[in-house]
C-alpha cells in the first residue's frame, strides 16, 4: 500500500510518451500495489482495488483480477482474496506478490484488523492458495508479523505500525527456499520505514526473520517512507526498487549481494532521474522476465502500465512500449511423425496476423536432457510469418542428425523463448513413401475488408513446399457474375511459391477500378487453369472511426450541464479510455482525476455522436475557475479548454433529480460483490428510497423487502454518480438462481436485472475462462460435474515428505485418510469442512502415532458427500 497516491488529488504534469499499454480498472476504482503472473500464455494482473468515492477505510477490501493475451486488452475477471469479518485480514487487504510452487500458486499479501481496543489498521502478512488462479484459499492465521521480528516497531494499537508490501522470491543462496522482502519500522526509529528481509526454507507458512536491510533507512537512501520493495538480478547486480516519500517516488540501489549490508549497496536514486523523464505520479513498480524479455511495471496515476526495459552496457536502462504480438500457445498436433510426413505446429497468438515469429529448437536425449540445434537443420524457418491469430505451419519432419537411425525428440519454443511446445514431437525413420502434392483449397481469413487493408490469402495443399503454382483474378459484376480481372489491376502477383501444406500470400487490398468509382469489390482468387476458387471477399470504401471530441460550450457555471461530445463516423460499440488535464494561467497542462470531477475513465461509441451529460463541478483548491481538457487516449483527439467558473446564484430548488440505475454486471456468484449505480443530478446529500424485486423467467416483478437481499431501503447520495456495493444473496435459498432488480420509489426508474448465481454455477460469458469438465484424478476440476480434485505435489512443496492438494468448488465436509497398499489406516490429515479453492495438506510421512512410516507406496483417500478421490505417494528413507 502506498502513500503516493497522496499526490493525486494535485495537479501532475503528465509524463512524456504516454503509452497505450495500459491496464484501467473501471470507474470508480483506482489501482494500487500490484503483482503480475503468466500462466498458460495469459497474463494474470492482481491489485489493490481503490473505490475513489469512498473513505480510505471502507474501501481496499479485495483485489482486482485482470487478464490480457497481449498487455494492451484487458478482460477484468470477478475481484478476489477479500476482506473477511472476524478475521485478521477484516479491514483492507493490501499488496499481493505471487510464486508458483508444484502446480499451486501462493499469493502472499498484507491484511489489515480492526478491533476495539485491541487493534487498530493492525498489520501482518498472510497467504492465498490457488490452483487455477480464479478461486482462491485465504488461510485463517498470518505467516508474519512483527511480533516475529525483534528489530521492528510492534504495537497493535499504533495505527501507524508498518508491516506489509510482500515480495516473494526464491532464495539464491538456498535452492527450494524462499526471501521475503517487506515495508516495516524499526525499534529504535519508529517514524522511519525500512525494509526488512524474512526467509523459508521453502515452507510457505512457516518464516523467519533475516535483518532489516539498513541500506533502505533514511540515512542512506535519504527516504522517509520505504513501500514496495521488489528484488532482481541483472549481470552480476542485483537491483532493489522501492517506493519513497519524495517528488520521484521510485527510488534504486544495486549491489552484489541482495542481503548486503549498507557498504555494499550503491545509491542510485530515482527512477525518474536514470530515465531523463518526470515520474512523479509513478509508484509501487514490479519487476518481471518472461523468457528472456525483461518489463518493468508500475502505477501511473489511475493505471498500471507494462514497459519493456531495454537495457544499456553501463547497468541502466530505458523503458518503452510493449509488443502487442505475443504468441498465447504454441503446440504439436501430433505426437508422432514419420520422417519426411508433415506434421502441424500450432500457433495460437494475440494480435499476430502478418507478424513474423523467430524460432528456436532443440532436442531431448534418452535422459531427457535438452540441447538446442540449428532450426534450419530440421527444416524450420528462423522467421515465420503467420497469417492470422490461429496459424498452422505444416513441417515436413526431419530427424537429427540426419544419418541417424533412432527416433529424435523435437521441441520448438520462441527465440525469446516467451512460448514453447509443451511437449516434444518423435520423428520416427520413414517406412512410408509421402504423399503426391496437390493443391486443395483457397480461402480468405476475412470475408470484409476495408480498403487497404492486409487480408491473408490461405493455399492449402497436400506436399506443397517447393512447388510453384499460377493464380487468377476475378471480381462479381452487378448481376453477382464473375468477370476475369487482371492480376495487377489488384496489386495479385502471377504466381506464388508454396513453403508447406498451408501458404499464406498477404495482400494489401483494393478496389477494382470501374466508372463512377466503385464503393465495393467482391474479389475472388483461384488456380490458373483449374476450378479451384476461393470465396469472395468483399473490400469496401474505407470510413474514418472515432473523428472527434468536444464540449458543446466554451464557458460553463458549476452545477450547470455540459455535453461532453464523441463524434464518430465508423462502426459503433467500441469503447474510449478518457484522460484529462487542467490547464494553468501559463498553459501549462496537469493530469487531473477525472473521477473527481464526476466525469468518466471510458466511453461507449453508440452512435454518429455520443454524448455525456455532466453536471460541471470545480476543485476545493481551485480560486475562481477550472480550465479543463479531455482527451482520448493513443488518439490524436482532445476537446477545447472548458472553462468552468463559480457563480454566486444558488441553484434552483427543484434541481435534485434521479437519472438512472445500473449494476456494474449481468452475472454474479452468491457471496461476491456487484455495484449498484446510482445517477442524479446535484444528486450530493440527498436520500433515495429503493425498492427491491426478483423476476421470474418471463420477466414478472415480485416485490420483495430490500432486507431480505440484504440491501438497504434507502440510499445516500455522495455525487452525482455513487456507487453502492452489494455482496450478493440468493433467495429464498441459497441453491436457486435469483434475478434482482432495484427501483426508486415513487418513480418508474429502475436499474437492469442481475442474475445472481449459486456458489456450484459457473458464470457465463468471457470473464471466466471456461474449463474442460472433470474426470479422474489428475484431471482439472469440473465445477458443475465434479467439483472435487486431490492430487501429490512433490515433495519440495513444504518441506514435508508429501503433501496432498485438495481443489474444492465449494466449501465441502471433507475426511483424508492415508493408507498403506495393505489397506491399514495410518492417520487422518483433516475431518472437517474444508474451504472452497485449494487447500494444501502436508504430511510428514508419519502415522497417527508418531511413528514414521517406512520406505514405500502409500494411499491417500478423500471422502466427501460427492464421493471418494485417490492418490498415491512415495516415501523415501
Amino acid at each position: 500500500m502506498s502513500t503516493a497516491l497522496l499526490a493525486l488529488g494535485l495537479g501532475l504534469s503528465l509524463p512524456p510518451g504516454a503509452r497505450a499499454a495500459w491496464m484501467i480498472p473501471p470507474s470508480p476504482y483506482r489501482p494500487k500495489d500490484f503483482a503480475v503472473v503468466k500462466k498458460d500464455g495469459l497474463y494474470h494482473l492482481f491489485y489493490i482495488r481503490r473505490n475513489v468515492t469512498l473513505p480510505v477505510d471502507e474501501t481496499e477490501n479485495d483485489l482486482g483480477h485482470a487478464t490480457s493475451p497481449d498487455l494492451f486488452t484487458w478482460t477484468q475477471l470477478p475481484p478476489v482474496v477479500p476482506s473477511r469479518p472476524g478475521q485478521w485480514d477484516n479491514m483492507h487487504v493490501w499488496a499481493p506478490s505471487v510464486v508458483e510452487r508444484d502446480g499451486v500458486y501462493y499469493l502472499f499479501y498484507c491484511g489489515v484488523a480492526e478491533s476495539l481496543g485491541v487493534m487498530n489498521r493492525w498489520q501482518r502478512i498472510g497467504v492465498a492458495t490457488s490452483t487455477d488462479l480464479l478461486t482462491w484459499n485465504q488461510f485463517d492465521a498470518p505467516v508474519l508479523s512483527c511480533d516475529q521480528v525483534p528489530w521492528s516497531f510492534c504495537d497493535s494499537l499504533e495505527a501507524l505500525t508498518a508491516f506489509r508490501d510482500p515480495f516473494v522470491m526464491s532464495d539464491p543462496t538456498a535452492p527450494g527456499g524462499y526471501l521475503m522482502y517487506y515495508a516495516g519500522t524499526l525499534a529504535h526509529d519508529s517514524t522511519r520505514s525500512v525494509v526488512g528481509v524474512a526467509r523459508s526454507d521453502g515452507d510457505p507458512f512457516a518464516w523467519t526473520d533475516v535483518k532489516p536491510l539498513l541500506a533502505t533507512h533514511v540515512e542512506y537512501s535519504g527516504n522517509v517512507l520505504t513501500e514496495s520493495p521488489h528484488v532482481f538480478p541483472h549481470d552480476s547486480l542485483w537491483y532493489l526498487f522501492f517506493t519513497g516519500g519524495t517528488s520521484q517516488p521510485i527510488t534504486f540501489m544495486t549491489g552484489p549481494d541482495p542481503l548486503g549490508d549498507p557498504a555494499s549497496w550503491t545509491q542510485r536514486g530515482s527512477l525518474g532521474t536514470m530515465l531523463g523523464q518526470n515520474t512523479f505520479a509513478w509508484f509501487a513498480s514490479e519487476y518481471e522476465r518472461d523468457g528472456l524479455v525483461d518489463y518493468f511495471w508500475f502505477v501511473n496515476a489511475d493505471r498500471i502500465q507494462p514497459n519493456r526495459m531495454v537495457w544499456q552496457p553501463d547497468g541502466t536502462f530505458q523503458l518503452v512500449q510493449p509488443s502487442s504480438f505475443h504468441v498465447v500457445s504454441l503446440r504439436w498436433e501430433s505426437d508422432t511423425v514419420a520422417s519426411g510426413h508433415p506434421a502441424l505446429l500450432r500457433f495460437a497468438t494475440a494480435n499476430g496476423t502478418g507478424q513474423v515469429a523467430k524460432l528456436a529448437a532443440s532436442v531431448l536425449d534418452s535422459t531427457g536432457a535438452e540441447s538446442p540445434v540449428p532450426v534450419d537443420s530440421l527444416g524450420l524457418p528462423l522467421n515465420l510469418t503467420l497469417p492470422a491469430d490461429s496459424s498452422d505451419f505444416t513441417w515436413y519432419a526431419r530427424r537429427w542428425p540426419a544419418s541417424g537411425t533412432t527416433p529424435t525428440r523435437v521441441l520448438v519454443h520462441l527465440a525469446d523463448e516467451t512460448a514453447a511446445t509443451p511437449r516434444c514431437i518423435v520423428v520416427l525413420p520413414d517406412t512410408t513413401t509421402p504423399p503426391a502434392f496437390r493443391v486443395t483449397g483457397l480461402a480468405w481469413a476475412d470475408s470484409q475488408v476495408t480498403d487497404g487493408d492486409v487480408v491473408a490469402l490461405r493455399i492449402s495443399s497436400v506436399a506443397g513446399a517447393g512447388h510453384t503454382i499460377p493464380l487468377a483474378a476475378f471480381v462479381r459484376d452487378s448481376t453477382g457474375a464473375l468477370v476475369s480481372a487482371p492480376l495487377d489491376s489488384l496489386g495479385l502477383p502471377g504466381q506464388v511459391s508454396l513453403s508447406g501444406d498451408i501458404t499464406t500470400l498477404f495482400w494489401t487490398s483494393r478496389l477494382y477500378p470501374t466508372a463512377g468509382g466503385p464503393r465495393e469489390t467482391r474479389v475472388v482468387v483461384g488456380v490458373a487453369g483449374d476450378t479451384l476458387q476461393s470465396g469472395d471477399c468483399v473490400v469496401r470504401v474505407a470510413f474514418p472511426g472515432v473523428t472527434g471530441i468536444d464540449w458543446s460550450g466554451d464557458r460553463v457555471a458549476v452545477d450547470s450541464l455540459v455535453l461532453l461530445r464523441v463524434l464518430n463516423q465508423g462502426p459503433t460499440g467500441q469503447v474510449v479510455s478518457l484522460t484529462g488535464a487542467t490547464v494553468d494561467s501559463t498553459g501549462v497542462e496537469h493530469w487531473v482525476s477525472l473521477s473527481s470531477l464526476g466525469l468518466p475513465f471510458s466511453m461507449q461509441v453508440t452512435g454518429d455522436t455520443t454524448s455525456f451529460a455532466w453536471t460541471s463541478r470545480i476543485q476545493p483548491d481551485s480560486a475562481n475557475c477550472l480550465r479543463l481538457r479531455v482527451r482520448i487516449a493513443d488518439m490524436d483527439l482532445e476537446t477545447r479548454v472548458l472553462t468552468v467558473f463559480r457563480t454566486t446564484a444558488p441553484p434552483p430548488p427543484d434541481s435534485f433529480r434521479v437519472t438512472g440505475l445500473a449494476w456494474s454486471a449481468d452475472t454474479v456468484r452468491r457471496d461476491s460483490s456487484a455495484t449498484l449505480r446510482v445517477f442524479a443530478a446535484f444528486g450530493a446529500g440527498h436520500v433515495v428510497a429503493v425498492g427491491a424485486a426478483t423476476v421470474d423467467s418471463l420477466g414478472q416483478d415480485t416485490p420483495v423487502a430490500p432486507s431480505s437481499l440484504g440491501l438497504p431501503d434507502s440510499l445516500a447520495l455522495a455525487a452525482d454518480t455513487t456507487n453502492f456495493a452489494w455482496i450478493a444473496r440468493t433467495w429464498p435459498d441459497t441453491s436457486r438462481v435469483t434475478r434482482v432488480r432495484v427501483r426508486v420509489l415513487g418513480d418508474s426508474l429502475a436499474s437492469g436485472t442481475l442474475v445472481v448465481l449459486p456458489d456450484s454455477t459457473l458464470l457465463a460469458g468471457p470473464s471466466v475462462p471456461p474449463g474442460p469438465p472433470g474426470g479422474s484424478d489428475g484431471d482439472p476440476m469440473g465445477v458443475g460435474e465434479l467439483p472435487v480434485r486431490l492430487r501429490t505435489a512433490p515433495r519440495s512443496a513444504l518441506g514435508a515428505a508429501t503433501v496432498f492438494v485438495v481443489d474444492l468448488a465449494a466449501p465441502t465436509p471433507a475426511r483424508l485418510e492415508v493408507f498403506d497398499l495393505g489397506g491399514r489406516r495410518l492417520c487422518v490429515l483433516a475431518d472437517r469442512v474444508l474451504p472452497k479453492g485449494a487447500s494444501v495438506l502436508p504430511w510428514d510421512g508419519r502415522g497417527g502415532d508418531g511413528r514414521a512410516a517406512r520406505a514405500g507406496v502409500y494411499f491417500a483417500r478423500l471422502t466427501t458427500p460427492r464421493g471418494t478421490r485417490v492418490a498415491r505417494a512415495v516415501v523415501l528413507r
